[in-house]
């Protein structure tokens, strides 16, 4: 099965940010300009984690393939 980590993504996109909660959904949402969801409710949390999922997609390099950004 292939995946993508939106964490992962996220790091390649803003790789130099300090602190433990930078690359957390909430503060990635936030930089991408997406209201917040409320937090550890699964169908809130996977509707926010697609949402900032298609944010990053806009933001990576055109031509940027699937292989390119799955996680292993």
């Amino acid at each position: 099965m292939r995946s993508v980590c939106t964490l992962s993504l996220e790091q390649r996109i803003h790789p130099n940010l300090v602190g433990g909660e930078a690359y957390r959904l909430g503060p990635a949402r936030e930089r991408s300009g997406l209201h917040d969801y409320g937090a550890h409710a699964a169908l809130s949390d996977a509707i926010a984690a697609a949402e900032l999922f298609q944010a990053q997609l806009s933001r990576l390099p055109p031509g940027t393939t699937l292989a390119e950004i799955e996680t292993a």
